[in-house]
């Protein structure tokens, strides 16, 4: 499932205002992308496993949708335009060999890790993206707008089982 916590860091050491869990169970069904639909929820305050007495009032409303994975969010020509969108980015890979040795026969390429890099020139900041248990780097219009616009190196981290790792 999932657990929301939501802090005020005004008070002293992020005071807890508000805490719950959503059961697996109660997750919309997994789908193709296509035919998944979004489900909203609407979790009360008073209905908290945690609640502050200034927020009782509080009704947080969210959406989620599952998909089954079998469907890309971009296609593999967006993907690939990804990399030249911007004149001052260049993109590298490189291959975290397990244990930190060099590749020999003995080295199983499932335990390996792919790092993928956008570097923007003069660039002082960064984010490291690591992926979900079987997630992969689809999200270009977020890395573009969020990070790459803004200035910031981008590094995604793909390991055993996820991403460009994954068995095919």
């Amino acid at each position: 499932g999932l657990k929301f916590t939501m802090y005020d860091r005004n008070i002293g050491r992020d005071a807890v205002l508000m805490e719950f869990q959503l059961d697996r169970s109660e997750f919309p069904p997994t789908s193709p992308l296509k035919k998944a639909t979004w489900v909203e929820y609407r979790k009360e305050a008073r209905d908290a496993t945690v609640c502050s007495p200034r927020v009782k009032n509080l009704v947080l409303v969210f959406r989620i949708m599952v998909s089954d994975g079998s469907d890309r969010l971009v296609t593999e020509q967006q993907y690939a335009s990804f990399h030249s969108d911007f004149s001052n980015i260049v993109y590298t890979e490189q291959v975290i060999q397990a244990g930190g040795k060099q590749k020999s026969s003995d080295n199983n390429d499932e335990d390996n890790a792919l790092l993928q890099c956008w570097q923007a020139t003069n660039s002082k900041n960064a984010v490291l993206w690591i992926l979900g248990r079987t997630d992969g780097f689809n999200h270009i219009q977020v890395a573009k707008k969020l990070f790459l616009s803004r200035g910031y190196d981008l590094y995604v981290l793909n390991y055993k089982q996820t991403g460009l790792c994954q068995r095919q």
